[in-house]
């Protein structure tokens, strides 16, 4: 695979991406940091008899956010590295863009991940109405599991295609290279495809749930273990009622808000990426030109 070189504007345009990737950078390890801290603190510095300790870690959906914060990490310190790319003004293939499309692709993955474990959890908590147990160890299976699977991805894909590389440039930086266009859409975009529509489907009953417009009633089923759903739609009328109701009623769409602009967020951050259809042939690859051999 040959080299390929930016231009001026190319270059620029990263060096914004990279003050972006270096923001989310600090911004989650200073998150990250700050449970470890605490975590270490309540072991080695226990607070005195009747002092609550601090614990960020209270539910199923810390860990999975936590998980969301460190693989948002490692995608934003895969585009960190393209820094040495602007340097260059161009791209070569080694050991530094694999690590690079190695770190961007775990990052993605595992980013959509995440999202799609705290989707499934708090529809499954507050829709379904789940009796989930409390215990740390299903969440640390869930997250072990996709941390497993996101070891093995590269390890596997890297191992399997290696004629060409399967890491190179890949538009203005690393990635899958372009000749794996099926293993680019089965292994990234569209998994970020379907945990988009996945988050839309679970997130939009949610907010009709906590609105107060959807009431999702269980009743036991006569000789069964199971329960019997029942759905009905309720129209919601502002005005009126007993005034902590109304409160409640409030806070109750004003969280409803809040979790609805979650997919949204995601879909909008993750969607330009994944709408960068790999075998196009006017794609942003087609506007790198090679470098000559003898330029290197």
């Amino acid at each position: 695979m040959e080299p390929v070189t930016f231009s001026f504007g190319a270059r620029l345009g990263l060096v914004f991406i990279i003050e972006s990737a270096l923001l989310s950078v600090i911004s989650t390890s200073v998150m990250l940091g700050y449970v470890i801290y605490n975590a270490f603190k309540n072991m080695y510095h226990p607070p005195p008899i009747g002092h609550r300790r601090f614990h960020f870690v209270r539910s199923a959906l810390d860990y999975f956010f936590l998980s969301l914060l460190f693989w948002d990490f490692i995608l934003a310190l895969g585009a960190v590295l393209n820094i040495r790319w602007v340097h260059q003004a161009g791209i070569t293939t080694g050991s530094f863009c694999t690590a690079q499309g190695v770190l961007k692709q775990i990052g993605a993955v595992g980013v959509a991940f995440s999202s799609a474990a705290i989707a499934i959890y708090t529809f499954l908590v507050i829709f379904a109405r789940w009796q989930i147990p409390n215990t740390r160890w299903l969440p640390l299976t869930i997250t072990g599991l996709i941390t497993l699977f996101l070891i093995l991805l590269p390890i596997i894909g890297s191992r399997i295609n290696t004629d060409p590389p399967y890491y190179g440039p890949s538009t203005y930086w690393c990635w899958i290279s372009p000749n794996y266009g099926s293993e680019r859409v089965g292994l990234e975009y569209g998994l970020i495809w379907f945990i988009s529509a996945l988050s839309i489907a679970l997130y939009v009953p949610l907010f009709f749930v906590l609105r107060g417009n959807l009431q999702v009633d269980y009743q036991q089923r006569v000789g069964s273990s199971g329960r019997k759903m029942k759905i009905s739609w309720k129209s919601i009328r502002s005005g009126g009622g007993d005034s902590h109701q109304g409160d409640d009623k409030k806070e109750s769409t004003t969280i409803a808000k809040q979790m609805l602009a979650y997919p949204i967020a995601y879909n909008g951050l993750s969607r330009p990426e994944a709408q960068r259809t790999p075998w196009h042939p006017n794609g942003p690859l087609s506007q790198v030109s090679s470098i000559p051999p003898q330029a290197w």
